[in-house]
């Protein structure tokens, strides 16, 4: 690998609140990434509950850049998509969420690093729950943003973990009632899905 240091910044799936730290998928990455001798992966936990792409980018001077140069996985998108019930567009709009995405890409290339976009897990439509302020589910308000992701890895030739074509029924099974949010066993199961797409790219 470039670095031996590894960034993982983005919101509650990557650092959820409610389970034990050695149950976030970092740290399953860095097990795995550190198992057999490997020489050793520094892997830092740089995720907040609820933050969009936007304050990402807003934190990402404090968080991120003392850790650069670094490989630097950019989990944003489920909060940028989210329609409040108040509202009727979500909090942060497609065009926005690209503006900040390219943004942090070029803040850590200046610093030397390797940014690597995440698509994220597959989500479980649950009308009763999550029928957003749009009238949509949040599987259909995420739908944009994760093609267009794509699309900007693509122009800005940024590596991506596609993680729905990683994650299947096992997954989704094992996702939190609320169809979004990580348990143990689907903490586990996403770090050993990045730990393998990072072997691809």
């Amino acid at each position: 690998m470039k670095h031996q240091r590894i960034i993982c910044f983005g919101d509650s799936i990557t650092n959820p609140a409610d389970l034990p730290v050695s149950f976030h998928w970092p740290a399953v990455l860095a097990s795995r990434l550190n198992a057999g001798g490997q020489p050793l992966i520094e892997v830092y936990c740089r995720g907040l509950g609820g933050i969009t792409s936007a304050i990402g980018m807003d934190r990402i001077i404090t968080d991120v850049g003392p850790l650069l140069p670094a490989l630097v996985l950019l989990e944003f998108g489920i909060n940028d998509a989210y329609v409040n019930p108040w509202s009727t567009k979500p909090r942060n709009d497609v065009a926005g969420y690209l503006a900040q995405m390219e943004a942090m890409v070029t803040f850590i290339r200046a610093g030397g690093g390797t940014p690597v976009f995440v698509n994220n897990h597959p989500l479980l439509a649950l009308p009763d729950q999550h029928t957003q302020g749009n009238g949509r589910s949040i599987v259909e308000n995420l739908k944009g943003h994760r093609a267009e992701l794509k699309k900007l890895a693509r122009r800005l030739k940024v590596p991506l973990l596609d993680l729905p074509s990683e994650l299947g029924p096992d997954f989704r099974a094992a996702l939190h009632t609320d169809g979004i949010h990580l348990t143990p066993a689907s903490s586990v199961m996403y770090g050993e899905a990045v730990f393998r797409c990072l072997s691809k790219v």
